[in-house]
């Protein structure tokens, strides 16, 4: 299958989901950025946009309504590179607007990416993003002498595939009981279905001895300091109910695949303070072992199958759009009660090492009607960034000031949302 000539495509299973669930307080868009040596030259990015899209046909594509579905149509469309005018991670999908679902716009220094999750998930983004950062320095630049390969050749076939259909089947473990409802952050909300963003940076290689220490991984260590964070704002009362974390897993590193399309699987994490001691030292202990058991292949299984016998429903599939979207939409609602808050690590970002040289930092964050933390590192430099709907910050200055006790040197920068707060 060449997309060129495909005039659409359906939505991969995972995907299904946003178009019923997107709002103006939660958008579901994800943006990366990159902040660079020196001042973007929006000619070269422009130029670099075009060829990178080259390598991702399926970026051309609008989403469209269907009777039963939502589906992508391929499109003439061109993305225009834009100075970065409107607040991070604002609505890109308009049902009454034809455009395209992603965004490239730039800022003194840095480099924005922003994408509706309809598209892809942030595995398949950031190589997107990864090649088009190269693209542009290349283009910028004469000591790189020709655009290297960054080790993602797939093909458009496999660029498009829906890995879910492709591993639906195979034998699945038991469904586990059913979870208690989790803690709910409460609070005000930033007006104009806005959001904080609070970005911090550690040293990677001083935050790996902190884990080493503990036999821990980067993202059991941190999601432990997140827990603590929390805990530390729940009253007596709160505690009955046990904190939960959302962590979006990787399919690809489960099962083969190249799709630059959502291949993704969300797993839970829970503490209980009310029945525990509630200390990092603790939580550790407890996050390790769920993690462990949670990304096991079993596991993996039992999720894709779980995920795809919804969809694979008789009933679900004959049900024409506005009747799915108003269940799925229901569904979302009650599935989010069993959450307290997200975290997401994209893991460590690589570049060509001529291209790097011209690099500072990479970032990610995604929108959130809630609060989200998103790790991702580039050379020594370890991004944490927070996204919030709530206008109480205490959990975030709680989990940078665990790590500044731990000894770490941490830089902290707010976005402003406003122009009196610049």
């Amino acid at each position: 299958m060449k997309i060129k000539q495909t005039q659409w495509v359906k939505l991969d299973k995972a995907a299904r989901i946003f178009p019923c669930i997107s709002s103006k307080r939660d958008p579901n868009v994800f943006r990366f950025a990159c902040e660079l040596m020196d001042p973007v030259e929006p000619n070269f990015l422009q130029r670099a946009v075009d060829q990178t899209l080259e390598e991702f046909p399926l970026w051309g594509s609008v989403l469209k309504r269907g009777l039963f579905w939502y589906f992508l149509e391929s499109s003439s469309l061109k993305p225009k590179v834009q100075p970065e005018t409107k607040a991070p991670c604002a609505p890109i999908y308009d049902r009454d607007v034809r455009k395209l679902l992603f965004e490239v716009t730039y800022y003194h220094n840095r480099i924005n990416l922003e994408v509706y999750h309809v598209l892809t998930d942030g595995t398949g983004a950031l190589q997107f993003f990864r090649s088009l950062v190269t693209c542009y320095l290349y283009l910028r630049y004469q000591d790189i002498e020709e655009i290297p390969n960054l080790g993602y050749d797939a093909s458009q076939f496999e660029q498009a595939a829906d890995s879910f259909q492709k591993y639906y089947g195979k034998q699945c473990s038991q469904k586990p009981p059913k979870a208690p409802k989790a803690y709910q952050l409460r609070g005000g909300k930033n007006p104009d279905n806005r959001f904080s963003v609070i970005e911090g940076t550690v040293p990677l290689d001083q935050m790996l001895f902190c884990c080493k220490e503990k036999k821990v991984s980067l993202t059991v260590m941190l999601a432990s300091i997140l827990m603590n964070a929390i805990g530390m704002e729940m009253s007596h009362k709160d505690k009955k109910r046990p904190v939960v974390l959302s962590v979006p897993i990787n399919l690809r590193h489960y099962f083969p695949s190249e799709s630059a399309r959502n291949f993704f699987s969300l797993m839970n994490v829970r503490y209980n303070f009310s029945s525990k001691n509630g200390n990092v030292e603790e939580i550790l202990g407890s996050l390790k072992e769920q993690f462990k058991k949670g990304l096991s292949e079993d596991e993996m299984i039992y999720r894709v199958n779980q995920f795809m016998t919804i969809l694979q429903n008789p009933i679900t599939r004959i049900t024409i759009l506005p009747v799915k979207n108003f269940f799925m939409r229901l569904g979302y609602q009650v599935a989010s009660k069993n959450e307290t808050a997200d975290i997401s690590n994209l893991g460590p970002i690589d570049l060509p090492e001529k291209a790097a040289s011209h690099v500072k930092m990479f970032d990610v964050f995604a929108s959130k009607d809630g609060l989200q933390l998103c790790l991702c590192s580039f050379k020594n430099v370890l991004t944490m960034t927070f996204t919030s709907s709530l206008r109480n910050t205490n959990i975030q200055k709680n989990f940078f000031r665990t790590l500044a006790l731990m000894g770490l040197p941490v830089t902290i920068a707010a976005v402003p949302f406003s122009q009196e707060e610049l």
